[in-house]
């Protein structure tokens, strides 16, 4: 470990120890956003490096309420911070006001605190991705894992580039990462070998991603996935398989699938056969699940598929550019 990571390491060590009766004292007095707005700035020098004057900057409060806080590394901003006050409930939607300024600015790190909890987000166009999250008061993580945690959001990190390569490999082995590789076509064809080789049965690619998506993903994972054809029209067409639409949509346009075999069990077409959103159809989908439903008609889907329906319809609005007020309703249960 290089002599600038251990003195970053170390003063870490020691902010968490001076400002953890401090936001203590914060909280049991229920202080204000602004009373913990001056706290949060401190900590950015004590703990986490950034000098308060020059390198903590608070511009962006002008501009329509931004964020709080831009941090500064190298005359560049480089995150965004926004804050709560302490014992606040921080949730996603507190950092959806930053993204579209951050994508004209090139900033890719939002920070939520309320002093005490901190949740440092990744962003893109259009949606915000929770990192990682750590609390200064937690008792049931010990202090080197904090010190690892805050290390993340420091200026040497930043400047390191750490925190980016941190992301990048959570990214790479998070469950839709894993699930997409699994199922993409060199993988798939191993396993028709590796099947040949233990029972001389060949299938063709197609069947044994079904298999696979119906026998071993966990559905949570699989929501999170498009629809992937494992063999090409020409493919199939020699293989003999006749591709399974409904109305000429495949099965990952529908929101609900009662048997990805059997077109006749999928409901609530949200999306074009090129896989966009279809806005009216994503209406009449959410007026369908509705107590009056479509024209009259409501759709009868098994209760426990409702939370995983509605997230699908959920992702398809905000895909269209709405924010999660915006879209209806219903789908916010």
């Amino acid at each position: 470990m290089r002599k600038f990571e251990q003195r970053a390491r170390k003063r870490i060590e020691e902010g968490l120890n001076h400002f953890i009766p401090v936001v203590r004292e914060i909280a049991a007095r229920g202080a204000t956003e602004a009373d913990t707005r001056a706290v949060v700035r401190d900590m950015l020098q004590d703990i986490l490096g950034y000098d308060k004057f020059r390198e903590v900057t608070g511009e962006f409060m002008t501009r329509g309420h931004y964020a709080d806080f831009g941090l500064r590394v190298e005359d560049a901003v480089r995150c965004f911070v926004e804050v709560k006050a302490i014992g606040s409930t921080l949730r996603e939607k507190d950092v959806f006001q930053v993204l579209a300024y951050a994508a004209s600015e090139g900033v890719e790190w939002a920070i939520l605190t309320d002093g005490d909890t901190w949740h440092c987000y990744h962003l893109i166009p259009g949606s915000a991705d929770l990192v990682f999250s750590v609390s200064l008061t937690d008792a049931e993580t010990d202090v080197a894992e904090k010190v690892e945690r805050f290390y993340l959001l420091s200026k040497e990190s930043l400047w390191q580039g750490l925190l980016a390569a941190t992301w990048e490999e959570q990214r790479a082995l998070a469950p839709a990462s894993l699930t997409a590789a699994l199922l993409s076509k060199a993988v798939l064809q191993e396993m028709r070998r590796e099947i040949r080789r233990s029972s001389d049965r060949l299938f063709d690619l197609q069947r044994i991603e079904e298999a696979i998506r119906r026998g071993v993903i966990k559905p949570s994972v699989l929501e999170d996935l498009p629809q992937p054809v494992a063999v090409t029209p020409r493919r199939r067409k020699a293989a003999g398989v006749t591709p399974r639409t409904k109305g000429g949509l495949g099965a990952g346009c529908f929101a609900y699938m009662g048997d990805p075999d059997d077109p006749s069990t999928w409901k609530l077409p949200y999306r074009k056969a090129d896989g966009t959103p279809d806005e009216a159809h994503l209406r009449a989908a959410v007026a369908a699940l509705s107590p009056g439903g479509h024209r009259g008609r409501r759709v009868e889907i098994p209760p426990e598929a409702s939370p995983h329906v509605k997230a699908r319809l959920q992702a398809a609005y905000q895909e269209l550019g709405y924010t999660e007020d915006q879209t209806p309703p219903g789908l916010r249960d």
